[in-house]
This record gives structure tokens, sequence and C-alpha cells, in this order.
């Protein structure tokens, strides 16, 4: 009896001893996730967003870095244009911040800016896609992949181009991207459901770049960016669709459907010493796709 109250002690000590362990970690875990800061880039942040790149973003595949003379430039006219996002660690302390990550997302309301994206970048006007095909959303956490014939897309859609991205890869595995990309949706909802009522397009659609290092040749992989995007994407295309007055019975569904198509295309690429900003030929540039995804409103010309 003695021996089996012992054992019983020692398996209630150990139980304690990992609840308090776990709840340590957990207590640690908060208290780093609350020294980020998710927002709008400002011009104050250039200097550390040029020293991100120098320092890191410059060495990965896959992301678009402008030539060295140009990159204070580049990311000065896309926080001009409010189509920046940064990670800012270090906002809430007294040392100084550090931007550990950025991310380039815009609602495109200009019609010559839209086409040149949709034609040189994405390469979707005028050109057959390589693929297409339906991205399922099964209980707002699984994906499934399946190639099928798409019908044309209307032209009255409303437009999100994501650009290129980055995270400090120290600061990796923590979702802090996805939670920039939830900021920079939310800071354009305002105008994606404005110029939806005002020109009665009937659906929304996100547009991206990929190459063979994020997926463009490995279908719903693990390096697949279009997988974190459709997880984003969907969630929020539900939420301009309840602003634009459907029902929350008509939106929420357990599986949701966006249409998938991708495109030859390739990512810009730059000569790095050069004195001009213009992009290297194709033959000169990484292959990958550009991606479409499009979320159709279940009630066309909602308001």
């Amino acid at each position: 009896m003695v021996r089996a109250y012992a054992n019983l002690g020692f398996i209630m000590n150990k139980i304690l001893s990992v609840i308090l362990c776990a709840s340590l970690f957990s207590a640690l875990s908060a208290m780093e996730d609350s020294n980020y800061e998710f927002r709008l880039a400002s011009e104050h942040d250039v200097e550390g967003l040029v020293s991100l790149m120098n320092n890191e973003a410059c060495e990965e595949h896959g992301l678009v870095t402008p030539p060295k003379g140009f990159r204070e430039a580049y990311f000065s006219a896309a926080i001009k244009n409010n189509e920046l996002f940064v990670i800012a660690q270090g906002a809430k302390e007294d040392t100084k911040e550090v931007i550990v990550g950025y991310k380039k997302l815009s609602f495109l309301d200009d019609d010559c800016k839209r086409e040149k994206i949709l034609k040189e970048e994405i390469r979707c006007l005028g050109s057959e896609s390589v693929y297409s095909g339906i991205i399922t959303l099964a209980n707002n956490k699984e994906l499934q992949f399946k190639e099928s014939k798409q019908e044309p897309v209307s032209e009255k859609t409303t437009y999100i181009y994501t650009g290129a991205d980055f995270t400090s890869k120290k600061h990796r595995g923590k979702g802090l991207n996805s939670r920039l990309m939830k900021v920079a949706l939310r800071y354009n909802k305002s105008g994606i459901v404005d110029d939806i009522h005002k020109k009665g397009n009937n659906g929304l659609a996100v547009v991206y770049g990929i190459t063979e290092e994020n997926g463009a040749f490995n279908l719903g992989g693990n390096n697949d960016r279009t997988c974190p995007i459709v997880k984003d994407f969907i969630p929020f295309a539900q939420e301009v669709e309840l602003d634009l007055g459907c029902k929350e019975s008509d939106v929420r569904s357990k599986n949701v459907v966006v249409s998938h198509e991708r495109y030859r295309a390739f990512k810009p690429s730059f000569a790095q010493n050069s004195d001009t900003f213009e992009p290297l030929p194709d033959n000169f540039s990484v292959e990958g796709n550009g991606v479409r995804l499009l979320y159709p409103f279940k009630h066309k010309g909602n308001k």
C-alpha cells in the first residue's frame, strides 16, 4: 500500500512537472509573439528593409531582388503606393526596432497597372494556361486539388496582387507571414468592397508568381506557395461577400471552392550590379508560373 501511494505521488509529480513546463513554454511563446508588430510600412522602415535584403533576402532563390543600387528606391516606391507591409520586432520594447519580414500586396484598382501585371508578369491575358483546375478548402483546413477545365474568367473581376514576400530564416515557422497577409488584406478591404459595389463585379481574384523553389512544379506540395495563400484568401473573400450583403448561411460552407489557373511565366530577374532597373530577358530569368485564384460570388451584383 505504501509503495502504491509512493508510485502515485511520483506520477502526480511528473504530471505536475509536465504541466508547469508546458505553461512556461506557452507563456514564453506568448511573450515572444507579442514582441512582433504587423503593419503598413512607412518611409522610416526603408533602412531596415534594405538591410534585410542585403544581408538575407538577396540569397533567397525565387525572390525578386532589384539591383543593389535600386533597392532603396524599390522599397520607397512600394511604400509610397501603400503596397508594402512589414513585420517589426522589438516595437514594444526599449530596444531598437528591427524589420524581420515584408510583403508586397495591393488591390489592383488602376486599369493600366492591372493589365500590365496580368499580361507581363502573371501572363494570364492572351496565353493558354499550363494548368487549370479547382482547389477545395474543406473544413477550413484541408486543401484538395483537382484538375479540370474552367470557364474563362469574367472581365467583371476585382484583382488582388501579392508580390514578393520574405521572412528572416530565424523567425520562420511561427505563422508570421500568414499574419502579415491577413493585415495586408484587411488594409485593402474597404477599397475592394467599394470597387465591387461600383463596378458590379461578380468575383474576387488573387494573382501571384511562383518558381520551382515555391511550388511551380510541385502542385500542392509542402513548398507550394499556393497552399498558404488559399487558406488566407478564401476566408477574406468570404468576409468581402458578407460585406456585399450576402447572407452568412449562403457564404459559410464546409467546402469552399476557388478556380485555380497557372501560366508559364518568369520571375523578374536583374543583374545585381546593373546601373538600370530593367529585368533581364526570359532566357536569363527563372522559369515558373503566374497563378490566378478566383473566388466567384454566390450572388452576382451583390449590393
